[in-house]
C-alpha cells in the first residue's frame, strides 16, 4: 500500500491584489511598534544588570568587611587571651564560626535569588 501525497499547483490565473499605500503605513507603523517594544526591552535588560552588577558588588563589599571583621576580632581576642596566659573558651570560637557560617549562608542565598541558580 502506497501513499500518495497531492499537491496543487498554484492556479496562474488567480493573482493576488498589488498593496495599497494604506496596507505599506499599517505594516510600516507595526513594524516601528514592535521596533519600539524591542528597544524598550532591551533596554530594560541593561538597567537590570546594571542593577545586579551593584547589588553583587554591595555584597562582595560586604563579605569583605565582615571576614576582616571576624579576622580582627578574633586576632585582638585570642592575642589577649594568649598574653594574659587564659585558655580561649570553645563557645567563643563556636559563635563566632556559627556566626560567619550564618552570614555567608544568608550572602549565598541572597545571591542565589539574585541570579538564580540551576534547578535540579
Amino acid at each position: 500500500m502506497s501513499l500518495r501525497l497531492r499537491v496543487d499547483a498554484p492556479n496562474p490565473s488567480i493573482q493576488e491584489p498589488e498593496p495599497t499605500a494604506s496596507d505599506i503605513a499599517d505594516v510600516q507603523t507595526r513594524e516601528k511598534s514592535e521596533l519600539a517594544a524591542l528597544n524598550a526591552k532591551t533596554e530594560d535588560q541593561r538597567a537590570l544588570t546594571r542593577l545586579k552588577e551593584s547589588l553583587a558588588h554591595n555584597v562582595l563589599f560586604f563579605m569583605w568587611m565582615w571576614c576582616g571583621f571576624v579576622f580582627l576580632g578574633l586576632l585582638t581576642y585570642f592575642s589577649s587571651q594568649l598574653s594574659l596566659g587564659k585558655e580561649i573558651p570553645k563557645e567563643v570560637i563556636l559563635g563566632l564560626l556559627t556566626s560567619t557560617t550564618v552570614v555567608v549562608g544568608l550572602v549565598g542565598f541572597i545571591l542565589k535569588g539574585l541570579f538564580g541558580g540551576k534547578e535540579t
